[in-house]
């Protein structure tokens, strides 16, 4: 019961009336088409109503923390997603509609704190709505993003209904357990950047953010008698494999994720129904994977001699295989799901097995903005 008693989770703002209490302490406003993937959830729970943020998965789900359901006894849960703008009331709303619980979230200790809401119908996305990339690995020490619709002050007590952000540090799990004493399983700290805001009540739940788009983390709870600034964060690349088997439960379609910054080497793994066998010649009906490994510019240039621009070269990865005929435009992927270029083309009389990519980072702006202006019409 000691716990119980120190730990505040920041999911209670209570809605008595038609507003909702919101936003981040000392944050800034900001606009949603910096944070596309943000949506604010309004989770009723018998007379009451309270809110906590959350990130969008994919078209129909979406991933928050456990402890916003807390008191929820059934895997219907009733509420709304608010998505689409930085004022909530003005964005678009879909009903919730089923709720998946971490089978191991521990209501004392706080762990495993992580929860996926099916929503009852898809979500468009477009200029001001997206999906988030998940890490598969984080940093351990550094920047990071937060925005939410949670407390803008704690005393005295002020609310909004616009998005606001703040910029938070990771910290070493050597620092947080010397402030905090203990942290659950699955968890890492942080506390204020530059800016000195921090996440409050309402906040719950709200994804914390590295390069723009990447997830690493949500919002758990703090221990108030310690601080009020640094936040303990669920660590969602601690569940990735847990969020990405139950999020394909609930709709398996997905899209991928585009990379605005690519690895200059390393392992890639790409896919296509292009041809098995060069000679004697061989195709296939079905999908075929291989491991590539992505060679720096200076590598390529010595055995290709010159490279388009916007453009990197790789060779076979350890299994050696390689694309050919058929698999153009294929995606090469990092990570399970970050594309970061695709097959190009390759120059027979210098080498079968390197492949020209087009450098999806480099035309990522490029991308966007086109996508944007197809799926508008």
């Amino acid at each position: 019961m000691l716990l119980q008693s120190i730990i505040v989770i920041l999911r209670f703002l209570v809605v008595t009336s038609s507003r909702i209490e919101s936003k981040i302490v000392s944050g800034e406003k900001t606009k949603i088409k910096y944070h596309p993937y943000s949506a604010a959830l309004l989770i009723s729970q018998g007379a009451s109503s309270h809110i906590c943020g959350a990130s969008i998965v994919n078209q129909k789900v979406l991933l928050t923390a456990a402890h916003c359901f807390e008191d929820t006894q059934t895997l219907k849960t009733k509420g709304s997603a608010h998505i689409g703008h930085s004022n909530m009331y003005k964005g678009r709303v879909i009903k919730l509609s089923t709720l998946m619980v971490h089978p191991k979230y521990d209501t004392v200790e706080i762990t495993c704190d992580i929860a996926l809401v099916g929503l009852k119908r898809e979500i468009q996305f477009g200029r001001s709505i997206n999906r988030v990339a998940l890490a598969r690995r984080r940093p351990r020490k550094g920047p990071a993003m937060i925005a939410g619709w949670g407390l803008l002050e704690e005393e005295p007590r002020k609310d909004t209904d616009v998005l606001y952000e703040t910029r938070q540090r990771v910290w070493p799990k050597r620092d947080c357990v010397k402030l905090l004493v203990d942290i659950p399983k699955g968890t890492f700290c942080g506390g204020q950047g530059p800016d000195g805001g921090y996440p409050s009540n309402g906040d719950s739940g709200s994804p914390l953010i590295i390069d723009g788009y990447m997830q690493i983390g949500l919002v758990s709870f703090k221990k108030m008698d310690i601080s009020t600034s640094v936040i303990v964060y669920t660590d969602t690349t601690h569940f990735y494999k847990w969020i990405a088997k139950n999020a394909k439960a609930v709709f398996l379609i997905n899209r991928v994720a585009l990379a605005q910054r690519r690895p200059r080497a390393g392992l890639a793994l790409i896919a296509g129904w292009g041809l098995l066998s060069e000679e004697p010649y061989k195709d296939t009906d079905l999908l075929h994977e291989t491991e590539q490994e992505i060679w720096p510019n200076h590598q390529c240039v010595k055995l290709l001699r010159k490279l388009p621009e916007g453009t990197f070269c790789g060779g076979e990865g350890r299994h050696g295989g390689y694309p050919s005929m058929g698999d153009s435009g294929s995606p090469l992927i990092v990570n399970g799901y970050l594309q970061i270029g695709l097959v190009s083309f390759k120059k027979i009389h210098v080498s079968r097995s390197v492949i020209v990519y087009t450098d999806v980072a480099y035309y990522y702006k490029w991308i966007v903005e086109n996508a944007r202006n197809v799926f508008c019409g």
